[in-house]
């Protein structure tokens, strides 16, 4: 059997462990609930088949590897936190395609994300809550366009 009417799948702190299987993009998600478990592995570009998913909460894990830059593709959603696990390579601009008017938490801290931060961060002028980028390996400037997020209620921590 398969279960496409699924909308919402909430593994939050279960002590789940392993990896996402790529069937995760057969989905028909609104919600993603798989916060601080043991899962392992790398991010299965099929995320980003997710398109109707809203919330997106892969924090506390043990996920490797980079951030695909599929996940852009999620245009409705409101909130992502891929936060405190193990993934590498640089923050992909391909994330701040999201066009949703509501996102109200932007998640990547505490990872091992290196390089940048990408201009295109601008292009999240409708946030309005929290965006999270510490305790990673950034380097550079701070982008000018981050002066675009004058919609943040909460903060923007880069640390």
């Amino acid at each position: 059997y398969t279960l496409t009417d699924l909308k919402h799948l909430d593994l939050y702190d279960t002590g789940f462990s392993g990896t996402i299987s790529t069937r995760i993009g057969e989905l028909n998600l609104n919600e993603l609930f798989l916060g601080n478990n043991k899962f392992t592995g790398t991010l299965p570009t099929e995320l980003g088949k997710l398109t109707e998913c809203w919330s997106f909460d892969l924090y506390k894990n043990q996920f490797s590897g980079t951030i695909p830059s599929e996940i852009g593709r999620l245009s409705w959603l409101g909130s992502m936190d891929l936060s405190t696990n193990e993934l590498t390579g640089t923050i992909p601009s391909e994330l701040f395609l999201i066009t949703s008017n509501d996102i109200w938490w932007f998640g990547l801290a505490k990872n091992r994300l290196n390089g940048t931060v990408p201009t295109e961060i601008g292009r999240l002028l409708r946030a309005h809550g929290e965006v999270e980028l510490d305790h990673n390996r950034l380097t550079g400037k701070i982008p000018t366009e981050l002066g675009r997020l004058t919609g943040l209620a909460k903060y923007l921590n880069i640390d």
